[in-house]
């Protein structure tokens, strides 16, 4: 006895081919991304580190002044 199973997925197609469409462009959230990335990294700049970095070494100081 053979059974046959039909399933009526075009709703889920129409789901898929729009979800495929907005994958294509990724500018906008590379954007968004981009922006948070940057914004994190100028935080943790400012906050001296996230921990908190150790103090260079006075040998390195003697070598590279520091400008604030």
């Amino acid at each position: 006895m053979a059974a046959e199973v039909i399933f009526n997925d075009k709703a889920v197609q129409e789901k898929l081919k729009e979800l495929a469409g907005k994958l294509r462009d990724m500018s906008p959230v590379m954007a968004d991304i981009a922006d948070d990335l940057a914004r994190s990294v100028e935080d943790n700049f400012l906050a001296g580190g996230r921990p908190k970095w150790k103090s260079l070494k006075s040998s390195t100081k003697a070598v590279i002044p520091i400008r604030y």
